[in-house]
């Protein structure tokens, strides 16, 4: 889930984003890893490409890509929470009604294998 305001401003096309999701996909497949969704946001409020100028509720900080996703996808309330690299992230996942973390660039894994063994109960 991301915001890609370069669309609207010309920087490149929703089929690169689509193009490097395709080989995210590819490459996690080889690790026997599955991402169910990509979702991103194209808009930004001063656009150059007058279908994407717009403020929407998709684009982060707003909840928009959250409640799509929680919607279209049966998870456990109670299990869920977001890890992003931005406050705009910790935001977005607030506004949906879910705890988030900040990563900051450290390991991914031994992040979540922290997180987790800090959230379980003793």
């Amino acid at each position: 889930m991301t915001n890609q305001s370069g669309i609207a401003r010309k920087f490149y096309e929703e089929r690169h984003v689509r193009n490097l999701h395709e080989r995210m996909s590819r490459e996690l497949k080889g690790f026997g890893a599955h991402i169910n969704a990509f979702e991103f946001c194209p808009h930004h409020p001063d656009g150059l490409i007058e279908r994407y100028r717009a403020l929407c509720n998709c684009r982060k900080p707003q909840p928009g890509m959250i409640r799509a996703l929680l919607e279209r996808y049966p998870v456990d309330i109670d299990a869920r929470f977001m890890i992003g690299d931005k406050q705009s992230d910790l935001d977005a996942a607030q506004a949906a009604g879910m705890p988030a973390y900040l990563s900051m660039g450290v390991n991914l894994h031994s992040f979540i294998v922290r997180l987790l063994m800090d959230r379980s109960p003793a």
